[in-house]
């Protein structure tokens, strides 16, 4: 089943965005890891492929100037740190039908919070999580995966730059925009 018929038989809203996302993308060597688990699971699901990633804030409205413009601010005001992710979970979201949870830390809350005054989003308490699979699933077919990824993931990873995607639409169409280092 393509992903456009998945999309057909779920709610407009399902496997759709809005607006600009700021990420945390993991280096190289988590980065292809986790690239390759969000594969085989999109493989197992067929479900859309997206970079692995921890989202600070989703749907920005702003122009996209004035975004990166913010952006590069808050990422000049951030140090490199690292990110842990603790165990894989299920939701009945869309966006959190599978995840690893992320592990709270004074350096990743901080981030959150600058995150979420730059843009004004009002998106606190923070909810720090990498998602695995987008889409609705059973609950059966979400714990089966689980129990076979066990704990073959990373269970941790530097955060050394802030990424910027246009988020707008269907998963399948969203696309980076810019790379900016932490400092």
């Amino acid at each position: 089943m393509s992903h456009e018929q998945i999309a057909a038989n779920l709610p407009e809203n399902v496997l759709r965005a809005k607006g600009y996302s700021l990420w945390i993308v993991p280096e190289k060597k988590e980065l292809d890891e986790l690239t390759i688990l969000i594969q085989k699971l999109s493989e197992r699901f067929k479900s859309p492929l997206f970079v692995p990633h921890m989202t600070l804030v989703g749907g920005i409205s702003q122009k996209e100037g004035e975004i990166e413009e913010k952006t590069k601010r808050l990422a000049s005001n951030l140090k490199p740190f690292e990110v842990e992710l603790e165990k894989i979970d299920y939701e009945e979201i869309w966006n959190r039908t599978l995840y690893i949870r992320g592990k709270d830390s004074s350096l990743l809350s901080y981030a959150f919070e600058r995150s979420d005054y730059t843009f004004e989003t009002g998106n606190i308490p923070p909810f720090p999580h990498m998602s695995l699979a987008y889409g609705a699933f059973s609950n059966k077919s979400k714990e089966e995966a689980i129990r076979e990824i066990g704990e073959n993931y990373p269970a941790k990873f530097r955060a050394s730059s802030l990424h910027l995607f246009y988020t707008q639409g269907h998963v399948d169409g969203w696309i980076k925009i810019e790379e900016f280092p932490l400092k």
